[in-house]
């Protein structure tokens, strides 16, 4: 029987599982399997031999995750012994994880935790899947969940003080690219070309989203930067002509810059430096993750801004993430994401 592998199976197989028992196996086959096997169990501990449900029963449950009612009482412990409530009001039972992305999960937290600190360290999906030995459903799965709380993530950002905007440009797929009715592609800014407006401030904010494809124009700037710098601001920016409505809008002070004259300067003379440098950072970012589809791309931005923002420290982002999403009601079920045969 011809094993194949599969970037969607269990990272649990091995190429002699169909020999049965250890028995049938050589001395080599042997130890090669059990050291994988070892190191598998090592990644994935039963959630009873972690700290797992010490932290999850330390966190204070004042209403019913299902309704809201505030009407509730403690009601044992689930087989994991994670503590359970029961609510007067709809009669539920729930614990701390019910309505989140944790919500019927099989495996400890601490994987999620090795999750977030490949990915936030710019570790590429597929490598953090291979990595940390999960399926590459599974890392789908589990990315979908976390572009689904970051979601809105960016809404209250309101840069002030000095700001710096941008943008920058990523080719649109080729299966998803248009062409001229002589077969040639359409070059420059073109509508093969994927808009990213970039910001941030000197206070060390940072605001990135998708602005759909081809150059900006006065109502996408508008749209995308308006919300989100306070008035009177002083704003460093390229001479780009739909940048005018944003200065005029919010009553900013304009610093603006040709970026031809602007080339050949030392960064520390450059004003739109910093900007660049994190469009710099931000291509580099979407380059590990290639492949993503164009309506995905926010999701990837939004994790780009979290990465950016406050706080600096790897563990303390993933420390806010897990608790963050332990009191957001925001869930995806397995079935619910694979309706539809995933892509390869």
């Amino acid at each position: 029987m011809k094993q194949h592998k599969s970037s969607t199976g269990s990272r649990r197989r091995t190429p002699w599982d169909f020999k049965g028992d250890d028995d049938n196996l050589s001395a080599s086959e042997r130890f090669i399997k059990h050291t994988y096997l070892d190191t598998y169990a090592f990644r994935h501990p039963p959630i009873r031999e972690t700290e797992e449900i010490d932290f999850l029963n330390s966190i204070d449950i004042h209403a019913c995750k299902l309704c809201g009612s505030e009407d509730i009482t403690a009601w044992g412990h689930t087989k994991s012994g994670i503590n359970r409530y029961l609510c007067q009001h709809c009669n539920k039972t729930f614990n701390v994880t019910t309505g989140t992305i944790f919500q019927d999960r099989k495996i400890s937290l601490i994987e999620w935790v090795d999750y977030l600190i490949r990915i936030l360290g710019h570790e590429s999906f597929l490598m953090a899947s291979y990595e940390g030995r999960n399926s590459g459903t599974t890392t789908k799965y589990w990315t979908a969940k976390l572009f689904r709380c970051l979601e809105g993530y960016q809404d209250g950002t309101l840069l002030h003080g000095v700001v710096r905007i941008d943008e920058t440009y990523i080719p649109v797929r080729w299966s998803q690219r248009e062409f001229k009715d002589n077969g040639k592609q359409y070059r420059g800014l073109s509508r093969n070309q994927i808009c990213i407006a970039a910001a941030m401030d000197s206070n060390g904010q940072y605001y990135f989203k998708y602005a759909g494809r081809g150059q900006i124009t006065n109502r996408k700037a508008l749209e995308v930067y308006g919300p989100h710098i306070k008035e009177n601001s002083d704003l460093i920016h390229d001479c780009e002509r739909s940048h005018k409505p944003v200065v005029k809008r919010l009553k900013l002070n304009s610093f603006a810059y040709d970026s031809r004259s602007l080339k050949n300067l030392p960064d520390d003379q450059n004003p739109m430096a910093p900007i660049d440098d994190v469009c710099f950072l931000l291509k580099h970012f979407l380059r590990a993750h290639s492949g993503f589809k164009e309506e995905e791309l926010q999701g990837y931005l939004d994790l780009f801004a979290f990465y950016m923002n406050p706080p600096e420290e790897t563990l303390e982002k993933v420390r806010l993430m897990i608790l963050c999403n332990l009191y957001l009601h925001k869930t995806l079920k397995y079935r619910d994401y694979y309706k539809k045969k995933p892509e390869k």
